[in-house]
Order: structure tokens, then C-alpha cells, then sequence
């Protein structure tokens, strides 16, 4: 899975400072196009959502296997930064590659119409 992961807290801060938000109903979402023609996604959930680590890395789990089953049917360069709401421990890899998908053809194909 190397290369479509963002795992740098600079690429982390780029994003977020510079990308445009959506939200989904799995989550707010960060996004910009990049320059090196690759898709790459990072999550960010944090302690104060009031959920324990087993839970986070659970949902970091499920959003990474849902990334990496769509990742090579994307030909648009992208980046981006979900933040998960924490309602997300209960759903299933997917759904949340169903909104993925979604957020993609709309707002990064659509806007390239």
C-alpha cells in the first residue's frame, strides 16, 4: 500500500490548509488535486471524539482497506483527508468504499466536466 497513503504531517498540513471540504455521511473530507498523478489519501480521528484506541484504529483500518479495493480504478490525481465521524465503528468496508466512490464522481470528476 506504500504511495497512496499521505503519512507526513507536511502533506497533512498542505491539504488541509489548501484542499476544499465536503461532507459524506461517513465523514468531512479535505481534498485538493495534486501533482505527481497519484491518488493518495490520509485519515485523521482524534482522541476527543471520546473513543478508545481499538476503536479508532478499527475505523482507520476499515477506511484504508476501503481506499485500497478503489484506489486503481482512479485516474484523477488526488489527495485527500477524511475525518470519520465517530458513528462510523459500526459500518462495513462497503459502505464506506460506497461513499468514497461517490465523493470522488461528483466532486472531482464532476468538477472536471
Amino acid at each position: 500500500m506504500s504511495g497512496i497513503l499521505i503519512k507526513e504531517q507536511k502533506d497533512f498540513d498542505r491539504i488541509i490548509r489548501t484542499g476544499k471540504s465536503a461532507n459524506t455521511s461517513v465523514g468531512r473530507i479535505k481534498f485538493r488535486i495534486n501533482a505527481i498523478n497519484k491518488p493518495k489519501m490520509g485519515i485523521i480521528i482524534g482522541k476527543k471524539q471520546g473513543l478508545n484506541s481499538v476503536q479508532r484504529n478499527r475505523i482507520r483500518r476499515i477506511f484504508k482497506e476501503a481506499w485500497r479495493q478503489i484506489v486503481h480504478d482512479i485516474s484523477t490525481p488526488i489527495e485527500f483527508v477524511v475525518f470519520p465521524y465517530k458513528q462510523n465503528y459500526g459500518l462495513k468496508t462497503a459502505k464506506i468504499r460506497e461513499v468514497l466512490v461517490g465523493f470522488i464522481n461528483v466532486n472531482i470528476i464532476g468538477q472536471n466536466r
